[in-house]
């Protein structure tokens, strides 16, 4: 219902507010560049997996080392 109601929000503003029309289009065009900047990046770099001695799960490791 909350979504429903947001959305219901967002599309009177987008007809009655011309200022919101064109801040919407302009943060939807840079959404949908930084998204596929984002998956072509990922396409074109794989991710390397870590050994598990060398992950690091906090900032306190070094000192339960000592």
């Amino acid at each position: 219902m909350g979504i429903l109601a947001g959305g219901v929000i967002v599309a009177g503003l987008l007809i009655w507010v011309p200022a919101i029309r064109w801040f919407f289009v302009i943060a939807l065009a840079i959404g949908v560049v930084m998204a596929g900047i984002i998956h072509w990046w990922n396409e074109h770099h794989e991710v390397k997996l870590e050994e598990e001695g060398e992950i690091r799960l906090g900032l306190m490791d070094d000192e339960k080392k000592k």
